[in-house]
């Protein structure tokens, strides 16, 4: 029997194996070996979710601080500050735990709290000539970047983002496992959603309500906000759309209204999964009915083009042809999209990604909206992962329109 375990600063399960995080060191070690590196340095680690990922726990995660380094053998390194640690002070403390660190929740990780540049070359076997893959280079810092410049001769870095990237992006069965127990969770947060929305009702109570039972489900975090995040909007039936994001509480909702949430909360083993439905209170107009069902018809015909070889750029570009061949504005958002450790991870739109060849085993967000007139907009979102045959939804929620 597996083991499960529990992140004690959120109360979040954590289910994810030793094996898994072997899995995932030795896909970043195959991505050395294809680009001829000796090393992988990943930066912003939370962006796309690296830290986590590789070594199953999170930090710092400020853009500016921390990393992981990743060499052809021995333990990985979790950095988990921004100091840039010169030879006096190692050598004052060499194993001290300011400098070295000590051995992660799993094994085959040690910490560090800062960049030390003899602890890489160590690591990696050699003296000088380093060939290093930088992952979200955009992110280096200036010192960081001369620090390793200065103390390493002859080193070389390169690109490696979207080819990390893309072996991150297939997940394995124990992760697509994390995915389905965090889709189920969002339709167990939609089922009862149908109470949270009430006459009366402020927006602010009902998104409380809302990420409040997303809590019971086994979500968790310190932040609300983040953990459960959410996009709430009401307005009258048929009324035009708001300028702005709403105003904290928000408006009193009422007979007559129309509600459209979008929720992306973290589950087991801080998977995100991504929900996005439509209530009305009291009957709907025809042109509601009408745009719910184009909103439905839009992500499947989405969904139908996602297939092994094709691009999120390409299925964008003819899911955008879809909308406006129906009368609908073209959605310039980023509505295809990976998920996992966060709501948004590569492949994505308007980045280099879109361009990543889809292949079996991704999941993806799917959630094209609806524009049409001024009315406020309609959206169908819901997870899917990809087979050899094409996509699947990862938990059959109803898409109805709901009427309450």
């Amino acid at each position: 029997m597996g083991s499960m375990k529990i992140d004690l600063s959120s109360g979040r399960l954590l289910g994810l194996t030793q094996a898994e995080i072997d899995r995932r060191i030795a896909l970043a070690r195959g991505t050395m070996v294809e680009l001829g590196l000796d090393a992988l340095l990943v930066i912003d680690v939370a962006r796309d979710g690296y830290r986590r990922w590789l070594t199953g726990v999170s930090g710092p995660e400020r853009q500016s601080e921390g990393g992981v380094i990743v060499s052809s053998e021995g333990p990985i390194l979790s950095v988990m500050g921004g100091r840039l640690i010169d030879e006096g002070d190692r050598n004052e403390k060499p194993v001290g735990a300011a400098i070295r660190g000590g051995d992660s929740f799993f094994e085959g990780i040690r910490e560090s709290q800062g960049f030390d540049a003899a602890d890489i070359l160590e690591m990696t076997g050699r003296s000088a000539g380093l060939r290093i893959g930088v992952v979200h280079g955009d992110a280096m810092r200036a010192d960081l970047l001369d620090y390793l410049r200065d103390r390493i001769p002859g080193l070389e870095m390169s690109d490696a983002t979207l080819a990390l990237a893309e072996a991150k992006a297939v997940k394995s069965p124990e992760e697509l496992g994390f995915a389905r127990r965090a889709a189920r969770m969002h339709r167990r947060v939609l089922e009862s959603a149908s109470t949270a929305i009430r006459e009366g009702a402020l927006e602010r109570e009902i998104a409380n309500d809302l990420r409040h039972a997303a809590y019971k489900l086994g979500c968790g975090g310190p932040d609300r906000a983040a953990s459960a995040v959410l996009k709430l909007v009401s307005n009258r039936d048929g009324g035009d759309e708001e300028p702005g994001e709403p105003i904290y509480p928000g408006r009193r909702v009422s007979a007559g209204d129309r509600v459209s949430v979008r929720m992306s909360a973290v589950g087991e083993s801080d998977f995100y999964s991504a929900l996005g439905r439509c209530w009305v209170l009291g009957e709907p107009l025809p042109e509601t009915r009408r745009l719910w069902a184009l909103a439905v018809a839009a992500q499947d015909f989405a969904a139908s083009l996602l297939v092994p070889g094709e691009t999120i750029a390409e299925v964008a570009a003819r899911t955008n042809e879809f909308l406006t061949a129906n009368g609908c504005e073209r959605d310039e958002g980023a509505f295809i999209h990976g998920i996992g450790y966060v709501p948004d991870e590569s492949p994505r739109l308007h980045d280099a990604s879109e361009d990543m060849r889809l292949r079996p085993g991704m999941v993806l967000a799917v959630e094209p909206e609806i524009r049409a007139g001024k009315l406020d907009p309609f959206c169908c979102a819901d997870v899917f992962f990809l087979t050899e045959d094409g996509a699947r939804r990862l938990e059959p929620c109803p898409r109805e329109l709901i009427v309450l």
